[in-house]
Protein backbone atom coordinates (compact mmCIF):
# COMPACT_ATOMS: atom_id res chain seq x y z
CA UNK A 1 0.00 0.00 0.00
CA UNK A 2 1.11 3.50 -0.97
CA UNK A 3 1.42 6.52 1.46
CA UNK A 4 -1.12 8.14 -0.36
CA UNK A 5 -3.16 5.35 -0.06
CA UNK A 6 -2.44 4.95 3.60
CA UNK A 7 -3.44 8.60 4.03
CA UNK A 8 -6.73 8.70 2.20
CA UNK A 9 -7.36 5.43 4.89
CA UNK A 10 -6.64 7.65 7.92
CA UNK A 11 -8.69 10.15 6.73
CA UNK A 12 -11.51 7.89 5.84
CA UNK A 13 -10.86 5.92 9.41
CA UNK A 14 -11.30 9.78 11.01
CA UNK A 15 -14.60 10.98 9.23
CA UNK A 16 -16.11 7.60 9.92
CA UNK A 17 -15.65 8.07 13.67
CA UNK A 18 -16.30 11.95 13.51
CA UNK A 19 -19.68 11.24 12.83
CA UNK A 20 -20.53 7.96 15.24
CA UNK A 21 -21.79 9.84 18.11
CA UNK A 22 -24.94 11.66 15.61
CA UNK A 23 -25.49 8.29 14.64
CA UNK A 24 -25.50 6.68 18.19
CA UNK A 25 -27.93 9.52 19.62
CA UNK A 26 -30.18 8.92 16.91
CA UNK A 27 -30.78 5.05 16.88
CA UNK A 28 -30.66 5.59 20.91
CA UNK A 29 -33.45 8.32 20.57
CA UNK A 30 -35.56 6.08 18.38
CA UNK A 31 -35.09 3.05 20.34
CA UNK A 32 -36.09 4.66 23.45
CA UNK A 33 -39.56 3.93 22.49
CA UNK A 34 -39.66 0.97 20.94
CA UNK A 35 -40.35 -2.77 22.52
CA UNK A 36 -37.59 -4.72 24.19
CA UNK A 37 -36.83 -6.62 21.04
CA UNK A 38 -35.65 -3.38 19.36
CA UNK A 39 -33.70 -2.33 22.04
CA UNK A 40 -31.60 -5.55 22.14
CA UNK A 41 -31.12 -4.76 18.40
CA UNK A 42 -29.61 -1.92 18.98
CA UNK A 43 -27.90 -2.79 22.09
CA UNK A 44 -26.00 -5.38 20.29
CA UNK A 45 -25.11 -3.13 17.66
CA UNK A 46 -23.79 -0.69 20.13
CA UNK A 47 -21.90 -3.41 22.06
CA UNK A 48 -19.80 -4.75 18.48
CA UNK A 49 -19.25 -0.98 17.87
CA UNK A 50 -18.00 -0.29 21.16
CA UNK A 51 -15.20 -2.87 20.71
CA UNK A 52 -13.87 -1.70 17.68
CA UNK A 53 -14.00 1.96 18.69
CA UNK A 54 -11.90 0.79 21.66
CA UNK A 55 -9.22 -0.23 19.35
CA UNK A 56 -9.51 2.20 16.80
CA UNK A 57 -10.72 5.25 17.81
CA UNK A 58 -8.61 7.73 19.15
CA UNK A 59 -12.28 10.52 20.48
CA UNK A 60 -12.23 9.32 23.92
CA UNK A 61 -16.09 11.45 23.68
CA UNK A 62 -16.83 9.11 20.97
CA UNK A 63 -16.40 5.68 22.89
CA UNK A 64 -18.06 7.23 25.94
CA UNK A 65 -21.13 8.13 23.73
CA UNK A 66 -21.42 4.73 22.73
CA UNK A 67 -21.10 3.36 26.05
CA UNK A 68 -23.47 6.16 27.15
CA UNK A 69 -26.23 4.73 24.31
CA UNK A 70 -25.76 1.38 25.72
CA UNK A 71 -26.91 2.24 29.44
CA UNK A 72 -29.75 4.63 28.59
CA UNK A 73 -31.35 1.40 26.43
CA UNK A 74 -30.90 -0.39 29.82
CA UNK A 75 -27.30 -2.36 28.90
CA UNK A 76 -25.37 -2.62 32.39
CA UNK A 77 -22.35 -4.48 30.38
CA UNK A 78 -19.03 -3.69 31.12
CA UNK A 79 -16.83 -4.11 27.94
CA UNK A 80 -13.41 -5.20 28.27
CA UNK A 81 -10.68 -1.99 27.46
CA UNK A 82 -8.97 -3.79 24.92
CA UNK A 83 -6.04 -2.91 23.61
CA UNK A 84 -6.27 0.65 22.23
CA UNK A 85 -6.02 3.86 22.67
CA UNK A 86 -7.59 4.34 26.24
CA UNK A 87 -7.12 0.67 27.36
CA UNK A 88 -4.36 2.20 30.51
CA UNK A 89 -6.71 4.88 31.51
Amino acid sequence: MRFQDTAKLSVARAEFWRGVPVLVTSKVQLAQGQDAETRRAVIGYLRDLEAVARSECECRETVQVIASGRRLLGDRTEMASGNGPFSRT
